[in-house]
């Protein structure tokens, strides 16, 4: 679905819109590559722009930081995610088949968005794993927010609400529930990673019980508040 389509993001997050030039879809496509393979901490324009190859200063155009490149990344990751769950879900009359495949989306994007022409939505994916936090736990939240930088994530945790008050609409916590099911399969697949004591969900057999557990979670809770 998103193969075709071209994401506007917020003009807030860029100095010149990396869409608009070759130089600027080459700067995403790496920096998702590096991001991925180094890690946010070890990524630098100039590890970039030795990359692509250009100038840093060339990058400093077109970003003012890294972290606003990682805010970039996110939101087309989200904005893609919101644009594709509400393609999937959109003759779906059955609000638990809709709540099924927001959480099958989210567990497994690739499935769903197997390939982009630019950018890796598999890396994008272990980025929003690993890396998705950094881009809104900072000092500078409350003025990013009112720039709207998180705006594609709410849009998609909305959505997810959407889909539970439909199953069960007299739920008061529609958007708590969703934004902690998103948060629990990225805390719990970092876990599965990195500190699998902290999961019961184990490598091998991961993603078929975090998916039990999650539906677990929204169903047993949703259930108890029709």
């Amino acid at each position: 679905m998103i193969q075709n389509i071209q994401i506007q993001l917020n003009e807030h997050l860029y100095l010149k819109d990396p869409m608009q030039s070759e130089l600027g879809k080459a700067m995403l496509q790496k920096s998702v590559e590096l991001i991925y393979e180094l890690g946010f901490e070890e990524f630098t324009f100039k590890k970039l722009s030795t990359a692509i190859p250009t100038t840093e200063a060339t990058i400093y155009r077109y970003f003012e930081n890294k972290h606003r490149l990682l805010q970039y990344l996110t939101n087309w990751y989200w904005s893609a995610m919101t644009i594709e769950y509400t393609y999937l879900t959109n003759n779906m009359q059955q609000a638990e088949q809709a709540i099924n495949t927001g959480i099958e989306l989210i567990i497994h994007p690739t499935k769903f968005m197997p390939q982009h022409p630019m950018l890796s939505v598999e890396k994008l994916f272990g980025i929003i794993i690993n890396e998705s936090n950094k881009s809104y736990l900072t000092t500078s939240i409350d003025e990013d927010n009112q720039l709207k930088l998180f705006k594609p994530y709410k849009d998609f945790c909305n959505i997810l609400a959407a889909s539970f008050l439909k199953y069960a609409p007299k739920f008061s916590f529609a958007h708590s529930l969703a934004s902690t099911c998103v948060e629990s399969i990225l805390h719990q697949c970092y876990f599965m990673q990195h500190l699998p004591s902290l999961t019961d969900c184990k490598s091998n057999t991961g993603a078929k019980g975090l998916q039990t557990f999650i539906k677990n979670l929204i169903f047993n809770t949703l259930d108890k508040n029709k």
